[in-house]
């Protein structure tokens, strides 16, 4: 899915048990101050990964929900 505007590098994708994941950078700014991080959002959980590769863009899904996380 191409999405506009602050979305545009934002990558969306549905996991194994059919849960639809939109995944995202955003700067610390924008979570009350810290380091840029990567969110992986679903209706079930939020992510926050502050360590993340630069290509995270081209990982696969699964590869994705596999990185070190903390749970918001």
């Amino acid at each position: 899915m191409t999405l506009a505007g602050p979305y545009k590098d934002a990558k969306t994708f549905r996991d194994l048990h059919g849960a639809q994941w939109f995944v995202h950078e955003v700067s610390g700014d924008t979570l009350g101050g810290g380091r840029r991080c990567l969110l992986l959002v679903s209706a079930e959980q939020v992510r926050r990964l502050e360590s993340y590769p630069a290509d995270w863009h081209t990982l696969a899904p699964a590869a994705l929900l596999q990185l070190p996380h903390a749970s918001l």
